[in-house]
């Protein structure tokens, strides 16, 4: 999927630069996304055997085309029922917002061919009418969306001027009315918001870049990794004050999995440990957690995800030794794979390439290159560029992680 997007998006900055209008900057995109598509089954060998495409890829290639078919006057037939379709339960806060009187008046969508007035102008006349209007296209055709109290008005301005095609109005306050019903029955009884899910999920994570990840994915963080464990009370305190019943720990460090599992011992709280050894293992578990599964269910996805994820570290030794046949000098790059010292080396990006190389890539998809002390984003991005190069199937990303002590940690999916 990183690379359907990346290829579209290098095709939609070169139809910017080039002065194409939206339809022919989306037009141009979408070819580069079914190329990109179809090109999928030939970089990864699953896809090939199965006789697939990468759906991720489909997924965002379908999105590209329906933004081009909407800015071209194309229909798109979605028919979704109000109010359908909520996965999570409803706060009380979000209740009392909607539950009001107010007049949302209509969704009024229509095409405008051959227009005898330029599109600024349209805009203009529209946002007289209503607010959210979006027009887009040119003289020939022109597709315009407007929320109006007077949808009348707004199809009398069209017809006056091309040819009207292709009209939708929707009632928006019946709409309200329907998703402010379903609110208020599917809120809680006791006026107090509902977490998206029953169960929480701790991640011990070192670096603001890391920290950052793990929050944007729903976890709750504590701040900890190579030489700085957390303490037992450090994660218990975080345990007790999080206002889940069930929680799942992530320690992404394999000094911390004791200190982790011994927390179970100290709460009435229902917790599970889930051994993650580094940050890329628990990134990738939580990112298999469910909201609607269960505990069983979330904890055999997440192990599962995280054995699934292999790392590699880039650090410095500190002292001279032999580890697993391998000579150390104090002040050596190391790169490690699982854990695993497999190369000594002179920089960063050649431990990183070097440790890499003892990876079996293959069947691998995605790699992630998270840069922190001592490393810098150009060098990262420097580094990336060699192994797409080199691995043009894989799908390489740089992310700024922050952590200490460690120049990089890769991720390989």
């Amino acid at each position: 999927m990183l690379t359907v997007a990346r290829e579209a998006a290098a095709a939609a900055r070169a139809a910017a630069e080039s002065g194409l209008d939206l339809p022919g900057l989306l037009e141009q995109t979408l070819r580069a996304a079914n190329d990109a598509v179809a090109a999928t089954p030939s970089q990864l060998e699953v896809l090939r055997k199965a006789g697939v495409v990468d759906s991720g890829g489909e997924g965002y290639r379908v999105i590209i085309e329906g933004a081009w078919m909407f800015s071209t006057g194309r229909a798109v037939d979605v028919e979704l029922e109000a109010g359908a379709g909520a996965s999570r339960p409803f706060s009380r806060a979000l209740v009392e917002a909607i539950d009001h009187e107010s007049t949302f008046g209509f969704c009024t969508e229509f095409v405008l061919r051959d227009s005898d007035v330029a599109l600024p102008d349209v805009k203009t006349c529209m946002e007289e009418l209503g607010d959210s209007v979006i027009a887009v296209g040119d003289h020939d055709l022109m597709r315009v969306h407007v929320h109006t109290s007077r949808p009348g008005q707004a199809l009398e301005f069209a017809v006056d001027h091309g040819t009207l095609a292709k009209v939708k109005v929707e009632n928006m306050q019946l709409q309200h009315q329907a998703f402010a019903a379903a609110a208020r029955e599917a809120s809680a009884t006791d006026g107090e918001d509902q977490p998206a899910s029953p169960i929480g999920v701790i991640a011990v994570a070192a670096g603001d870049g890391f920290q950052k990840v793990f929050r944007s994915l729903g976890a709750r963080v504590v701040q900890g990794g190579q030489t700085m464990n957390p303490s037992v009370q450090d994660i218990l305190a975080a345990v007790n004050s999080s206002g889940y019943g069930e929680l799942i720990i992530l320690p992404n460090n394999s000094n911390i999995v004791l200190t982790a599992k011994h927390v179970q011992e100290l709460t009435p709280h229902s917790v599970t440990v889930i051994p993650t050894e580094t940050a890329p293992q628990g990134i990738g578990a939580l990112l298999a957690f469910n909201f609607q599964a269960d505990m069983q269910t979330n904890v055999a996805a997440m192990d599962q995800a995280a054995h699934g994820v292999h790392t590699v570290e880039v650090t410095r030794a500190v002292r001279d030794t032999d580890v697993d046949g391998v000579a150390v000098e104090s002040g050596d790059l190391l790169g490690m794979y699982d854990g695993r010292i497999v190369a000594t080396t002179a920089s960063a990006e050649e431990a990183l390439l070097s440790a890499l190389s003892q990876a079996p890539l293959e069947g691998l998809e995605i790699v992630t290159i998270y840069y922190g002390f001592g490393a810098s984003e150009e060098q990262a991005q420097a580094v990336a560029a060699k192994i797409r190069n080199d691995h043009p199937g894989l799908d390489v990303e740089v992310v700024e992680g922050g952590q200490p002590h460690y120049p990089y940690v890769v991720s390989l999916e």
